[in-house]
């Protein structure tokens, strides 16, 4: 259901294809299939009226990702919160939490006033039907200036990658490391945060000891643990790339 902004009646339609690039500024431009059977190119955030959004909480925001033919297919779709006590969406949280408790992110103190940062959950579900739960700190709450920059490897060091893996028949293998951030080095300032309301205790807040999601630095810590990590088991950083790294042994390129 939509309706344009000049317009004072609502419309049934159906979304059948996206417009506009998924990852471009014309992301929220779709072709919508009318009542009438006629197709129409519009841009959702300039049909739809405010009282519209309003409502966006009960609305579930769809990812997309391209198949290599031109297809596109969901990634992820965002659960609202009016779901958050479904038993699947509860197990994804639990899950979340042994992550937090696995790696020591956090310790329980005494609430005795000191300024605290909140938190709130992100609940997806994925094209697998799978629930994946995060627990991500308002950031934006946290008042200090801190070095953000976190290098990200080039498109050109891809390239050159996998002309190298070709060249010496190597497998080429990708990982991905769940609680990431969780893993990173400990924190070296001082961080308060109040839990989510279901691990809420009387008179007791959380002391943050590892970077977690949402904390404007938190990817650079992420970067700094995990170089650190690379370089101790002997890899070597490239000079013109910092996020590519390679490996030899007795002067002999084995790894990338």
């Amino acid at each position: 259901r939509y309706k344009r902004s000049e317009e004072s009646e609502f419309q049934e339609g159906t979304i059948i294809s996206r417009s506009g690039k998924a990852s471009g500024k014309d992301k929220n431009e779709f072709n919508i299939q009318s009542e009438d059977e006629e197709v129409y190119r519009e841009h959702l955030d300039k049909m739809i009226q405010v009282e519209k959004k309003v409502k966006s909480q009960e609305v579930t925001e769809t990812m997309y990702i391209e198949d290599g033919h031109g297809e596109e297919s969901i990634l992820s779709v965002t659960v609202p919160k009016s779901r958050y006590q479904e038993p699947q969406v509860q197990k994804a949280m639990e899950s979340e939490m042994e992550y937090w408790k696995q790696y020591k992110v956090y310790s329980e103190v005494k609430d005795l006033g000191q300024k605290t940062l909140s938190t709130r959950w992100v609940v997806t579900r994925k094209g697998n039907n799978s629930y994946k739960a995060r627990l991500v700190l308002r950031g934006f709450e946290e008042d200090v200036q801190e070095q953000v920059d976190s290098p990200t490897g080039e498109k050109s060091s891809l390239r050159i990658l996998l002309s190298v893996c070709v060249t010496n028949n190597w497998k080429i293998e990708s990982i991905d490391i769940k609680g990431a951030f969780l893993q990173s080095e400990k924190l070296e300032r001082m961080i308060h945060v109040r839990p989510p309301k279901q691990l809420k205790k009387p008179g007791i807040i959380w002391k943050l000891e590892k970077p977690a999601y949402g904390l404007s630095d938190s990817s650079r810590n992420w970067y700094i643990s995990l170089s650190q990590y690379l370089v101790s088991i002997g890899c070597e950083r490239s000079r013109w790339d910092k996020a590519l790294f390679y490996y030899r042994v007795n002067n002999k390129l084995c790894g990338i």
